[in-house]
């Protein structure tokens, strides 16, 4: 839980002038830290949007071809202390050349094993426990002061 990792995207060809992307995660898993732009986005306009739970939307579109085959490194945190697989899915959309011409790219994903650490207590359920006694009615006019404890577990 709270631990960081980073994915970097690269395409196989620098020749992409413009399009879009979706990384889509599970936000009970993850939650993401930043994205940075990799050298295939110089020279571009670039949107980058994390604010919808579970996905990053890239969009671009320039003029020129940049000489770097890296599109995005995303850091995501793990947010759930849990044993648990997810994928991390990466896909590409609308990618064209600088003369317009579509350029297809298969989706990617990620497998991300998210493992239990039971020294982790941040998102453990905190506990109470209370107890009363009173002997007003064991002791008829006699009232002795009441007994309780309470134990609060942090």
């Amino acid at each position: 839980v709270e631990k960081e990792f980073s994915l970097t995207y690269r395409f196989s060809t620098y020749q992409i002038a413009s399009g879009s992307a979706v990384i889509t995660y599970d936000p009970e898993l993850f939650e993401v830290v930043n994205v940075t732009n990799g050298g295939l986005l110089n020279n571009k306009l670039a949107d980058i949007n994390t604010d919808l739970s579970g996905a990053v939307y890239i969009s671009f579109v320039g003029t020129e071809y940049a000489t770097k085959y890296e599109f995005v490194t995303v850091r995501f945190k793990t947010i759930k202390n849990v044993t648990k697989s997810s994928k991390i899915t990466f896909k590409a959309t609308e990618l064209c050349d600088k003369d317009l011409n579509a350029i297809s790219c298969s989706d990617y994903n990620t497998t991300a094993n998210v493992v239990f650490d039971e020294a982790y207590v941040g998102d453990a359920p905190k506990m109470s426990i209370s107890a009363e006694y009173n002997a007003a009615n064991i002791y008829g006019s006699y009232s002795p002061p009441n007994l309780s404890s309470k134990v609060i577990f942090e």
